[in-house]
């Protein structure tokens, strides 16, 4: 298949033909697409015999195109965090209907729908929002229930509280938009344009924690922190303009920790993989930031560079595995 002395490097160069056997043989397991939970059971986990031996795959129901169907994955983290995904649209599938109407009760929310734009648009916050109430409503943070008989319970039980957790995930959004609007006012200060790239790093720095793909894939409780966030944001520009100027080794301390986060990022994604240790370095830099521009709001556990360097190397140690 391929030859070469670093090993890295030939994970990334097969990744694709090895990601391509792997949806071969899903399909093969695993024919049928979803609109509704189709089997008695799906199972955690299944081995594959290969020529020397067998390995241990993880299927996950998940969305592909306009199809949901069940796809195979290196890890058990893999595939759950595909599975809490593809559950939540099953769900959205089998409760059509409750769907049209919550989808329509966020388009006439005009405040909400203002307040977002800056974010995220028309169908793009319609669809997050939905796919958060649904979660929540559904499943909270458990996982998924991977058995037909307990899949429907739960969205029996969510049928009658969907539009209650709307209201509550509207009313939620609601205060992220509010406080990133509030850091905007700061950085339209005539101040603020002595300080272009602090301001640069602000707003893509917003754009990041407010993406549609972040807020999905976040824990139900740490979408609960991002209020906290966007505060600690706002502290550091109303501190800002108000000397005038920030020590020039935060932001390049920060920049750098964004940077490094990045980097990991994309070689982990260089082999079409993915690691739940990438979104704990993410959100452990938040908590970094909050504890240098305000320590007044408290950080969930200690946070420190040297913390911040452990998580990072335990990355670069799964890269040269």
């Amino acid at each position: 298949i391929a030859r070469g002395s670093d090993l890295a490097a030939l994970r990334r160069a097969t990744a694709a033909r090895a990601r391509a056997a792997l949806d071969r043989l899903a399909r093969a397991e695993y024919p049928d697409a979803w609109q509704r939970f189709a089997p008695q059971e799906l199972a955690s986990s299944l081995a594959v015999t290969i020529p020397r031996g067998s390995i241990e795959v993880f299927p996950a129901l998940e969305r592909n195109g306009d199809l949901l169907q069940v796809g195979l994955h290196w890890t058990r983290a893999e595939a759950d965090r595909r599975m809490r995904q593809g559950a939540v649209d099953l769900a959205r599938r089998m409760l059509e209907r409750q769907a049209r109407d919550l989808g329509k009760r966020i388009a006439e929310n005009a405040p909400l729908l203002l307040a977002a734009s800056p974010y995220l648009r028309g169908e793009a916050l319609i669809d997050t929002l939905l796919h958060l109430t649904y979660r929540r409503a559904c499943f909270g943070d458990a996982p998924p229930p991977r058995t037909r008989g307990a899949f429907e319970q739960a969205l029996e039980r969510a049928r009658e509280s969907l539009f209650d957790t709307l209201s509550s995930v509207c009313t939620q959004a609601s205060a992220w938009f509010t406080e990133a609007r509030a850091v905007r006012r700061l950085l339209d200060d005539a101040r603020a344009k002595a300080m272009p790239q602090l301001a640069a790093d602000s707003h893509v720095h917003l754009r990041k924690i407010l993406d549609a793909r972040a807020l999905v894939s976040m824990p139900l409780e740490q979408l609960s922190q991002m209020p906290r966030y966007l505060r600690a944001e706002e502290r550091r520009w109303q501190r800002l303009l108000a000397r005038g100027s920030e020590a020039p080794a935060i932001a390049r301390e920060l920049l750098a920790w964004s940077a490094r986060c990045e980097s990991l990022e994309q070689q982990v994604h260089a082999e079409l993989r993915w690691l739940p240790q990438l979104e704990d370095l993410f959100w452990w830099i938040e908590e970094y930031r909050v504890s240098l521009y305000a320590q007044e709001l408290k950080t969930l556990r200690p946070v420190s560079a040297a913390r911040l360097q452990e998580r990072a190397a335990a990355i670069e140690a799964w890269l040269r595995r």
